[in-house]
């Protein structure tokens, strides 16, 4: 789960927005990268993940 406005939610009464489940919050990532593990990792894609990985660490 990561923090962002989107893991707010609105207070009725108040009109403002409340954290929800705070002590889940992470360190947000600029890029994720999403792939089926199930499918056999071509040379590309395994590559492309390694090109990311040394750009973005």
């Amino acid at each position: 789960m990561q923090r962002h406005e989107a893991a707010h939610i609105a207070d009725a009464g108040s009109n403002e927005l409340v954290p929800v489940l705070p002590e889940c919050a992470v360190v947000p990532s600029p890029l994720h990268i999403v792939y089926l593990k199930d499918h056999q990792m071509t040379p590309k894609i395994s590559q492309f993940i390694s090109f990311v990985i040394e750009q973005f660490g």
